[in-house]
């Protein structure tokens, strides 16, 4: 599993939004962010990670990042929709 600092780094490599001011840290998406990396992190742990799906999800989640993308959690499982216009759901 990240440390907070390590999945800090990683929003603020990606979102314009983030910003820190003093001591307090502005990260609107890092919820659904640090969910799914620890999400992939016990799929993993767990022997059912696949290196594609893995490079598929912080891809999309990327997106997240970048305000190009949604997502959305559902019995479970992550669903990224893309806002691009062309509805894709990747799970």
């Amino acid at each position: 599993m990240l440390s907070k600092k390590d999945i800090l780094e990683f929003i603020k490599r990606y979102d314009e939004t983030f910003g820190i001011k003093e001591n307090i840290y502005y990260a609107g998406k890092a919820f659904k962010t640090n969910s799914i990396i620890n999400y992939l992190s016990e799929m993993k742990e767990g022997d059912s990670l696949q290196y594609e799906e893995a490079e598929q999800v912080l891809a999309l989640l990327i997106k997240y990042l970048r305000g190009e993308a949604d997502v959305v959690w559902q019995n479970g499982k992550i669903f990224f929709k893309l806002t691009e216009g062309e509805q894709n759901d990747k799970e």
